[in-house]
């Protein structure tokens, strides 16, 4: 397994930390569009410059392939599991996200503020 530097995420683990907030808060698997969404917003004025190691996850031009690549991975590795056009962590997704190395100065609760924030801006420019 790759290790990953504090702070730093790879896109496949900022999609399973965006499940993992999501499917918290809602108990429902997370639509494609609205993670397509969230890492488009990501390349926007007002988030491109925010301080969220999962937004900066997304960083550069080719986002929408990165993305799009890492659900596959994630699949691949059965870390997601995929219903009807719908994300859902697995075990071994969940097991993946408890070994990240997050930093000791990572604010969880801030990150996770983020993401909620952002993927209710996306569902509602969205009506999802």
């Amino acid at each position: 397994m790759t290790e990953t530097h504090s702070g730093v995420l790879t896109r496949s683990d900022a999609v399973l930390r965006i499940l993992e907030v999501l499917d918290a808060e809602e108990s429902r698997p997370v639509e494609r569009l609205l993670l397509e969404g969230m890492a488009y917003m990501t390349q926007q004025s007002g988030y491109d410059e925010k301080n969220c190691r999962v937004l900066r996850a997304f960083d550069g031009d080719d986002w929408r392939l990165g993305l799009h690549e890492s659900i596959a991975y994630l699949q691949q590795m059965d870390r997601v599991k995929h219903s009807a056009g719908r994300y859902a962590l697995t075990d071994l997704g969940e097991d993946r996200l408890s070994a990240i190395d997050p930093p000791p100065e990572l604010d969880a609760s801030n990150e996770e503020d983020v993401i909620r924030s952002l993927a209710r801006f996306v569902r509602e420019g969205l009506s999802l």
